[in-house]
């Protein structure tokens, strides 16, 4: 039988799909409607309001560094990867001792 946990303890992203399709399933054969759950304006509420709070931890905390880190270090370092030209393969493959 497959194993849906990964080696770190916790359930991989084929358990979550296929847990989450078994739950939709359970949920229909007993007749419970998530259209029109998800569709009430209080879960829309809900929805707007966990949205809000993610845009704005985003725009207040989060986008600042994660930005400097993408431009200042992953950008800065594919051009100068891109542009050298003495980078060879043989440069980047780890090197065994000679005997």
């Amino acid at each position: 039988m497959y194993n849906f946990y990964n080696n770190h303890g916790g359930i991989s992203i084929l358990g979550i799909i296929i847990l989450s399709i078994i739950l939709i399933l359970v949920l229909s054969y007993f007749g419970f409607d998530l259209k029109s759950l998800i569709e009430s304006p209080k879960v829309q509420e809900n929805f707007d309001y966990v949205g809000g709070v993610v845009k704005n931890v985003w725009n207040d905390f989060l986008k600042k560094p994660t930005l400097y880190v993408w431009n200042n270090i992953f950008v800065k370092t594919f051009e100068s990867l891109k542009n050298s030209d003495s980078l060879k393969l043989e440069e980047l493959a780890p090197q065994l001792p000679e005997n």
